[in-house]
C-alpha cells in the first residue's frame, strides 16, 4: 500500500509485478485483489492517455505482458 500511495508509475508497476508473481503461487485475498485491480486500472488509464490507445487495447497489452491472465 505504501507504493500505491506515492503515486509514481514505477511504484504502481512494482505493485502489479509483485502481486501477479505472488498470485502464481498462492491465492490472493480480497484486499490484495482490490490493490491489484486498483493498480492495473491506474496503469491502464495512464497507458491509454499517454499512448493514445483505447482502453481495451491497453488492457490487452497489459494482460499479454503479464502472461495472458486476467
Amino acid at each position: 500500500m505504501v507504493r500505491m500511495k506515492d503515486g509514481r508509475l514505477e511504484s504502481i508497476c512494482q505493485v502489479i509485478r509483485d502481486l501477479v508473481v505472488f498470485r502464481q503461487t498462492k491465492k490472493l485475498n480480497d484486499y490484495d485483489n482490490a490493490i491489484l485491480d486498483r493498480a492495473q486500472n491506474f496503469l491502464i488509464n495512464e497507458w491509454q492517455i499517454s499512448l493514445g490507445v483505447s482502453r481495451a487495447q491497453a488492457e490487452r497489452e497489459l494482460q499479454a505482458l503479464l502472461g495472458g491472465k486476467p
